[in-house]
């Protein structure tokens, strides 16, 4: 547990969570339905130097996490603390109930109990290397580069010295050239610029990160929303709201932005900008309004009338589907098409206008 009050006045060596967590005893075993837990095999034991097992850049990287949460708690929002603030260590939520609150310094408003916590997808990580299951299709940032840094530090190293510059005028600086241009081609430009050659990436594999590519249009407008999974309508009904797939993709996700804007030639964009953005818990009690308000529909038989852009600011429901066909059960003895919720498309934009 994060003691807010006393852990404003640490440093990192000496820390209380180094202390605690420093040395780490891993055990996996393999769950069987249907046999007691004293009956479980364990098929793998490995114990964890935190500061000597992993890269220079992944200790860096906990070590910045761990900063980036104090000093959110130090600024007295320790209110809006999210595991999407940060890319390996978080901030998990940690409680008996969902109405557990907690003193922070600097600030009035109680928080949700929090506990540092290695994020599920980099102990994920952690484990197919132990066991030599890593995907030989992913690639490291960090590939060709000697420092250790963070994964914010590398970005800026391979992505800031091109700002301000058009798609086509990069693309002829690496010798690339397109006799039908692909749709994805700001994709592959970006990959290019990162020394990647496939869309998987170490670093934001372990970091539940996405990297999207926006394209704005010459005003500056952004079209396109943000999908999120589609839900299935008979399980979230069954659902609470902390308890969602929504909710966790909210206060977990991590996104890399990367705008271009688009200009008069329909081949190019001037690339503009990029910045780490997640989801703010100010946010968050909008987003609660329209899964609540989508349950409530389908549950009263309108799973084919979910809330809409016009309904909330931040996010509404949509269909997701291959086509009409493409359906789902509701529970309620109909079929209706896959839908998800989608982030709209004018909240993003009012965020990344927020960014630069």
């Amino acid at each position: 547990i994060i003691n807010y009050m006393d852990i404003i006045y640490e440093e990192w060596d000496s820390s209380s969570f180094l202390k605690k967590n420093k040395l780490l005893l891993l055990m996996f075993y393999l769950y069987e339905q249907d046999i007691d837990l004293t009956e479980y095999k364990f098929k793998h034991i490995y114990l964890l130097d935190l500061l000597s097992h992993i890269s220079a850049s992944d200790i860096i990287q906990i070590k910045h996490d761990w900063q980036t949460i104090v000093n959110k708690i130090i600024s007295g929002n320790a209110h809006l603390l999210s595991e999407g603030d940060t890319a390996y260590l978080g901030a998990a939520t940690k409680a008996s109930k969902a109405t557990d609150r907690r003193s922070q310094p600097n600030n009035t408003i109680d928080a949700k109990p929090r506990a540092f916590s290695l994020k599920q997808t980099y102990l994920n990580f952690i484990i197919q290397k132990y066991l030599k299951e890593t995907d030989k299709e992913t690639t490291s940032l960090f590939e060709h580069t000697v420092l250790p840094m963070t994964i914010e530090d590398i970005i800026n190293s391979k992505l800031l010295e091109y700002i301000g510059n058009t798609n086509l005028h990069i693309e002829q600086t690496f010798g690339i050239f397109y006799e039908n241009r692909p749709k994805s081609h700001r994709r592959l430009l970006v990959n290019k610029l990162l020394g990647t050659k496939t869309n998987k990436i170490e670093e934001f594999e372990k970091a539940n990160t996405t990297l999207k590519v926006i394209a704005l249009e010459k005003t500056g407008k952004l079209v396109e929303a943000i999908s999120f999974p589609i839900f299935r309508y008979e399980t979230i009904v069954n659902q609470l709201w902390e308890e969602s797939e929504f909710y966790e993709q909210l206060s977990t996700k991590r996104f890399l932005f990367v705008v271009f804007r688009k200009t008069d030639n329909e081949d190019e964009a001037i690339f503009e900008s990029y910045k780490f953005w997640n989801f703010p818990m100010e946010d968050i009690e909008e987003a609660r309004w329209v899964w609540e308000e989508t349950v409530q529909r389908i549950q009263d038989g309108k799973a084919n009338s979910l809330p809409g852009m016009k309904d909330n600011h931040v996010a509404h429901v949509r269909p997701h589907a291959r086509n009409a066909k493409d359906t789902l059960p509701t529970g309620y003895g109909t079929f209706e098409i896959k839908k998800c919720f989608w982030l709209n498309a004018k909240y993003i934009e009012q965020q990344l206008n927020q960014l630069t």
